[in-house]
């Protein structure tokens, strides 16, 4: 998009909703004295390689993203970020900025980054509150039973600098629960994992939900019962 080699040459590309796009390589804005903008505000685009030039463009405001490589600061206003472990671990090479409105979606099918789980690698800055609201969406699709004390490395933030933000509702040591063939999976979430300020899950034994035991449940319903017989002697003396 916006592509040149002397003279000047400009572009812009426009998802729509019945975009797909499975692609090796896109280039915005590179080249000499070129400048280009690609919007994704909805459909699908799926690539190997982005790479951003100095005249480049990308506005990211709904819509599906996987890449294997995305070369330039990432700004995502809306829409899902996917990284895809068919593109191995998906890396950004400047700085990634999610907006509130923005959703970061992960596969957990075992234990093995960029095979059997999905993970984001980021070479610049990690912003996961950029437009300082409730902070961007965690979205995990599980799809293994997964044993206490599994760990998954899912944002490695490799500069020496802390995570910025938390996802929303999701603060340090959070726990939070997802659902795999019937039965509920409690995670942890951290953003001082990793060598110290990466973003890990780890599942954990604790159910969020607990059913009560059978004599809790026997307890109850007599409780019940005998508020109810309370109630309905009440209503006879008057």
């Amino acid at each position: 998009v916006g592509y040149s080699t002397g003279g000047a040459g400009t572009g812009t590309f426009k998802s729509g909703a019945q975009t797909t796009i499975d692609a090796t390589q896109i280039n915005i804005g590179t080249g000499t004295n070129a400048t280009g903008t690609f919007e994704l505000g909805a459909g699908t685009v799926k690539a190997q390689t982005i790479t951003l030039g100095s005249g480049g463009n990308f506005i990211f405001t709904g819509g599906r993203l996987s890449v294997g490589t995305f070369n330039g600061t990432l700004n995502q206003d809306g829409g899902v970020l996917a990284p895809d472990s068919s593109l191995g671990i998906s890396t950004i090479n400047g700085n990634y900025n999610l907006a509130s409105a923005g959703i970061l979606e992960f596969d957990l099918n075992g234990t093995a980054a960029g095979t059997l789980y999905d993970r984001l690698a980021i070479k610049g800055l990690t912003q996961l509150n950029a437009d300082s609201g409730l902070g961007g969406w965690l979205d995990i699709r599980l799809g293994y039973a997964a044993n206490p004390g599994d760990t998954f490395l899912i944002v490695e933030n490799d500069m020496a600098d802390p995570v910025a933000g938390y996802f929303r509702g999701l603060g340090e040591g959070s726990y939070f629960s997802e659902i795999f063939g019937g039965s509920e999976y409690t995670f942890q979430i951290s953003y001082m994992g990793g060598t110290g300020n990466d973003v890990t899950l780890t599942a954990v034994n604790r159910p969020l939900h607990a059913v009560p035991e059978p004599e809790t449940w026997v307890m109850l319903l007599a409780g019940l019962g005998l508020l109810s017989f309370i109630a309905r002697c009440r209503k006879n003396n008057t």
